[in-house]
């Protein structure tokens, strides 16, 4: 054992060197885009704003204030949840003021700051930025230390070994389950008795369509019934929000945990903050922190007409940190009742170590699209509990890693994609015409996916489509080869984008609108940047995104834009043919994929996708026409 624990430590030694990398990597790229690109190129990007004035005031639950600034930029890029850094002069900490990025709101954004905000935020312009996520890399670090540093016969050394080597792993005879949802398949329950009964970690991997949260909540409601607590984590906020509704829906109930600004409105009164602003003692506490507010304003006002000695100005901040000092204590002790007594708690796995959760224990962590998240944040929300439950796709888009080589290597690799061969698979997709599944089934699922009856034949002609000669399947090829319609990257952005490539994307998609096809039921998804830009502004009534924003989605019919095409067969990131099977998996009755074959051709998949769609008599050329 002592061997072991030795191996285990140097993988968390390496993982610990790779993610202090990766840290720097980040805080490196964001200083670097401060510095090579002026503001107006950081707007251009989608990275930056300039010249906001607030438009509104008001509050946010927890005492924060929210602030509204019209959105004049339609590139911004970045989503609810966003550390942000609000700016005059030069875009420097000591100088500037931190918020999180709130909810849209038309062409209005909200920005949700700790305090009040100074003055000059409300009297003038101000720029704005995108920050590194500072807290989250010195959480996974404390994680890792967490982990190294257990004992062996302890449940998070236990679940180190199991994590880290795949050794301790048990599964115990199942009990005869009664589930409470009956219209689960037999691959879900299945997967609901290997979660409940393999300790001290289990696996569960759904594709596209397999109705993995569905699953999940099963799950929760079985250990629930078990009188079990249970921390059910995810990697983004809408991922959180998305169980957490499906779990309410089932009646149980749950404690979002997050900044408010964070968390989707539709759940606002399930979190800490608003049932804490339900509570009578609230107020009081509430009282104490409104009196403090207004001594400082009261000291800043007269600060600046030059009205207030030294001496009273000592006394009134001394005023306001008592009462402030005071608010915070009572508010701690309402939110360590509240958090105690939860049985079920949802946030983000980076969240799992946050003050509220330091002292609290769960006997089942569940963490959801864990394919995506990083092993040190996985680790944050692990430490948690006494067993844990992995549930995701690692044929999908892997975490969001920003260095190369070694490090980017070890990071973007995961605890469910390691070890997929211990993995309970969800064989039955409720999504996609067996047409538009079967290759992706072949190429990533070896096979094993089956859709359902009420999906296998559905079609958009069912939803009142009109026929067209042109549409001869639910899943079809346009190929550019030999159109010159060639790629382009500028100076000014290094994303990929395909102009005339473009214009005959939207082409065919206002074909199908002309055909009847509702607006909200089609989505254009690119592997670019650059080319959504392009095709979002010639459809604007059209969801247009890149493929990895839309991992999680899903539409009636979707047309996929491969953008590359160049005589050296370059296809960039493209040969990630996770990125591939996230695109293809969107469609529920018609996907078009457009591209240039003779660029794609040369990798396997592509290759074998072109012979798949031939076959079936599928492959159109953009010459027909």
């Amino acid at each position: 054992m002592y061997i072991a624990w030795m191996r285990s430590e140097d993988e968390l030694n390496i993982l610990k060197d790779a993610w202090l990398a990766e840290q720097r990597e980040e805080r490196e790229r964001i200083r670097a885009e401060r510095l090579n690109k002026t503001l107006k190129q950081r707007v251009e990007a989608g990275v930056a704003l300039s010249k906001l004035e607030v438009s509104e005031t008001g509050t946010a639950a927890g005492g924060r204030t929210l602030v509204w600034v019209e959105l004049k930029s339609a590139e911004f890029r970045a989503s609810p949840g966003t550390p942000v850094l609000l700016w005059w002069d030069e875009p420097k900490p000591e100088t500037s003021l931190n918020a999180i990025l709130a909810r849209r709101r038309g062409q209005e954004l909200g920005l949700v700051l700790d305090d009040f905000p100074p003055e000059r935020l409300l009297g003038g312009e101000f720029n704005l930025d995108l920050e590194a996520p500072q807290t989250t890399y010195q959480r996974g670090v404390w994680a890792i230390k967490a982990f190294a540093e257990a004992k062996n016969s302890s449940d998070t050394g236990r679940l180190r070994e199991a994590l880290f080597l795949g050794e301790g792993i048990e599964t115990s005879r199942p009990k005869t389950l009664e589930f409470l949802d009956e219209k689960l398949n037999e691959s879900q329950r299945n997967a609901v008795q290997h979660a409940l009964f393999t300790e001290p970690v289990a696996y569960i991997h759904g594709p596209p369509g397999t109705g993995k949260t569905r699953t999940l909540v099963e799950v929760i409601r079985q250990a629930l019934g078990a009188d079990q607590r249970i921390l059910v984590a995810a990697a983004s906020n809408a991922a959180v929000d998305h169980i957490s509704r499906q779990l309410l829906a089932a009646s149980v109930p749950v404690l979002r945990l997050g900044h408010p600004a964070r968390v989707m409105p539709d759940l606002e009164q399930h979190t800490l903050d608003s049932r804490l602003a339900a509570l009578p003692d609230y107020a009081m506490a509430k009282a104490w922190m409104d009196q403090a507010n207004a001594i400082r304003r009261k000291i800043s006002n007269r600060s600046d007409r030059g009205t207030m000695r030294g001496d009273e100005r000592r006394e009134l901040y001394r005023q306001a940190r008592e009462l402030t000092q005071d608010a915070k204590r009572h508010l701690a002790n309402l939110e360590d009742a509240i958090v105690s007594t939860a049985r079920v708690v949802s946030c983000t796995a980076s969240s799992a170590d946050s003050n509220i959760l330091r002292n609290q224990d769960f006997d089942l962590v569940v963490i959801d699209e864990g394919s995506q998240i990083p092993d040190p944040i996985a680790l944050i929300a692990a430490r948690r509990g006494a067993r844990l439950v992995i549930a995701g796709d690692p044929c999908q888009l892997a975490p969001t890693v920003h260095s190369t080589g070694s490090v980017g290597k070890r990071l973007a690799s995961t605890f469910l994609e390691r070890f997929q061969d211990q993995a309970y698979l969800l064989d039955t997709q409720y999504r996609m015409n067996a047409l538009i599944m079967n290759y992706p089934s072949d190429a990533m699922y070896a096979g094993r996916l089956i859709a359902h009856p009420s999906v296998a034949n559905h079609t958009i002609w069912d939803l009142d489509v009109e026929p067209d000669a042109w549409l001869k399947s639910p899943l079809m090829y346009l190929d550019t080869a030999g159109k010159g319609w060639e790629e382009h990257v500028t100076d000014e952005d290094p994303s990929t984008s395909n102009p005339q490539q473009a214009e005959r994307t939207v082409a065919e998609a206002r074909r199908l609108l002309e055909l009847g096809l509702k607006p909200e039921d089609l989505a254009i998804i690119s592997p670019y940047y650059a080319q959504v830009r392009l095709i979002r502004a010639l459809i604007p009534e059209v969801d247009v995104d890149t493929v990895d924003a839309f991992q999680g989605q899903e539409r009636e019919a979707i047309i996929v834009d491969l953008v590359r095409s160049n005589y050296e067969s370059r296809i960039g990131f493209l040969s990630d043919v996770r990125r591939m099977n996230v695109a293809m998996t969107r469609a529920r009755r018609f996907l078009l994929v457009i591209g240039d074959s003779a660029t794609i051709a040369n990798h396997g998949f592509y290759e074998e996708f072109l012979e798949y769609v031939e076959n079936y008599g599928a492959l159109e050329s953009a010459w027909s026409d």
